[in-house]
């Protein structure tokens, strides 16, 4: 991992108040530094409940017009990720439009619209092999261990959101 490429994992039982903070901030500072050096930030998320811990981002930490959101796990046909998360990213003032559902139709289908969005949208990074977000945040969901308990299976039993982030 490039040296201005970071990971950074919060762990607890859910996106608790004594980290959510935590979390804001570090979402805040890369929107911020990724708007102010290529005027947008894109971001992929697992779904609505994780857009709902950014909400204390305070409004004046960003210009949230200026914010892309992925879908990184959409259900398809239910489409729960999109639903969920449009009340939140209005609460936000992130428009619609910029909230990118993974859209509707065939498996495939979807998958090659999703996948023509991800290569030319302006806010990804496609220098690389594959589509790069200025941030993911990703939910690992409570998994229990297939071995005897251990400081790492005890790990593994928590709830885990991660954030990784590269230059913009």
């Amino acid at each position: 991992m490039a040296a201005s490429q970071a990971v950074r994992v919060f762990d607890g039982d859910s996106v608790a108040a004594d980290i959510a903070s935590e979390i804001q901030e570090e979402v805040a500072a890369v929107a911020a530094a990724c708007i102010s050096e290529k005027g947008s930030f894109s971001i992929a998320i697992p779904g609505g409940s994780v857009v709902a811990a950014f909400g204390g981002i305070p409004s004046e930490a960003l210009d949230f017009s200026k914010c892309h959101v992925f879908f990184c796990n959409e259900k398809i046909p239910s489409y729960q990720c999109l639903e969920g998360a449009l009340p939140e990213t209005k609460k936000l003032g992130i428009p619609d439009e910029q909230v990118y559902g993974v859209g509707e139709g065939t498996p495939a289908a979807v998958a090659e619209s999703y996948t023509k969005l991800l290569t030319e949208h302006p806010s990804i990074d496609n220098s690389g092999v594959v589509p790069s977000f200025d941030m993911m945040a990703r939910r690992r969901p409570h998994r229990r261990p297939a071995r005897p308990p251990t400081r790492m299976a005890n790990l593994s039993r928590s709830r885990l959101l991660i954030l990784m982030h590269g230059a913009c």
